[in-house]
């Protein structure tokens, strides 16, 4: 917008919304502060598809550890399985994919609402919609090839745009907001393809899943901060203002679960650098940038204090434990 001629606060007006909290990549928006930017995109830019172009200028960085592990993947089709089974609750879309159905000649995924956008259905859609066919061509280093694009709303007045986006037809008034695509497209190998990050992406995804289903609300925001920054862990009272709170209320309420922001940090910082030597060949230097730490010398001391061993006992005890056999010690 700020490209367009209008300045952050008139986009943010009303939302609540620091404009310098917009510079972390960390920064978590409520939804109903995306409501009101929304409103005002349109409003200000008075370009009803205006969603288009934001949906396009997105990256595959933009989507964190979500976007890592889909372009490390082995293909397209199983970028798109891993965006349907993480990007509602890591990355925090109000639109995704939700069936992929797959036929020999052609493939369809039906796009579902995962969070109710009151209103703002046609501009949600066109975002998503203009996301996925950047990011789609970016993953697979060739246009996307859609065949048809059905929409459960009727055509709005920028309907030409649809056309003129995705070079396909478009259907309006359909019973369900669907996208078919050529499935050699859809199984098409990726250039970027990496097992051993891949297998790293995915692991770290699983196990902040299965912390946001056993931890409080607030626990889970956190840990999602944290994984989004891992090599620039924010201070408390930096946290604290990401996740709309004073330090003094993050403090009490940390306290009332028995827990404190710092040891939440290590115990966060202590389960990625073991995940990292255990699932990877990645160096204690490399390992040590990844988690921000400024040399390996620093890392490595912080490793023993945190487990009470250091990098190559920690290694070892790995390999000892992947060759005994069952039922062994």
């Amino acid at each position: 917008m700020q490209l367009h001629g209008f300045k952050a606060e008139a986009v943010l007006a009303g939302s609540g919304i620091d404009v310098a909290a917009l510079a972390e990549p960390s920064c978590l928006i409520g939804l109903d502060a995306y409501r009101r930017v929304v409103s005002n995109l349109l409003r200000l830019s008075g370009n009803q598809g205006i969603a288009f172009d934001l949906g396009s200028s997105s990256e595959i960085a933009d989507l964190g550890i979500v976007g890592y592990a889909m372009i490390s993947s082995p293909s397209l089709r199983q970028a798109l399985l891993l965006w349907m089974r993480y990007s509602r609750s890591l990355v925090g879309t109000c639109w995704g994919l939700h069936t992929l159905v797959e036929g020999p000649e052609y493939s369809s995924v039906e796009i579902a609402e995962e969070i109710p956008t009151e209103g703002g259905l046609a501009f949600c859609v066109e975002e998503f919609l203009a996301m996925t066919h950047k990011i789609g061509g970016t993953l697979s280093g060739e246009p996307p090839s859609f065949h048809l694009v059905e929409l459960s709303y009727p055509p709005p007045a920028h309907a030409a745009l649809y056309q003129q986006t995705y070079g396909c037809p478009v259907r309006f008034s359909a019973s369900h907001t669907r996208v078919t695509m050529a499935t050699r497209w859809v199984e098409k190998s990726l250039r970027s393809s990496d097992r051993e990050f891949n297998d790293i992406c995915l692991q770290n995804c699983g196990q902040i899943m299965r912390q946001l289903s056993q931890e409080s609300p607030l626990l889970s925001r956190l840990r999602l901060l944290l994984l989004r920054r891992p090599s620039a862990t924010p201070t408390l009272d930096e946290a604290a203002e990401i996740l709309g709170m004073s330090g003094r209320t993050l403090r009490r309420q940390l306290h009332e679960q028995h827990r404190s922001y710092q040891k939440l940090v290590a115990d966060f910082r202590t389960e990625l650098a073991c995940e990292y030597l255990r699932s990877s060949s990645l160096s204690s230097k490399e390992i040590g940038y990844l988690l921000g730490f400024v040399s390996s010398n620093a890392f490595r001391r912080a490793f023993k204090s945190w487990t009470g061993q250091t990098i190559s006992e920690f290694r070892g005890s790995e390999i000892d434990g992947d060759d005994a056999e069952p039922g062994t010690g």
